[in-house]
């Protein structure tokens, strides 16, 4: 399912069943690294209402394991740029018009030694 062009409140809707309007879609998928680039204000108040859920709904399927493959308009399935969550391609903020890193303070290059991980500046950090 294809997120609408404009908000939920311009179109006047309230609830998820209209939002998900007349598709056959089951499930909504966010990937992470477009979580994890919001303001982490943003954050904090989704994963507030995931504990909402989790604290007033029981339900079949909620701890299984489930798998996300992207697929083209022809129904095939192709590379997913936001799969890697480590290495995202940038993410433009719309009001700002600038490219973000998904995440602040990022560990993308912890695992390479010293002499070997980019600069801060490099990484959109300001290094200090």
């Amino acid at each position: 399912m294809k997120l609408p062009s404009c908000t939920s409140e311009e179109l006047g809707i309230d609830d998820i069943h209209t939002w998900f309007g007349l598709s056959y879609c089951a499930y909504l998928v966010l990937p992470r690294s477009v979580l994890q680039a919001m303001p982490e204000d943003w954050q904090r108040r989704f994963l507030r209402l995931i504990d909402e859920i989790q604290e007033t709904l029981e339900y079949e399927g909620a701890d299984y394991n489930y798998m996300v493959k992207r697929r083209i308009g022809s129904g095939q399935f192709a590379p997913d740029p936001l799969a890697n969550y480590r290495y995202p391609p940038p993410i433009v903020h719309k009001q700002e018009g600038v490219a973000t890193m998904a995440r602040q303070g990022d560990d993308r290059d912890a695992h390479l030694p010293p002499g070997e991980r980019s600069a801060p500046s490099e990484r959109g950090e300001s290094g200090g």
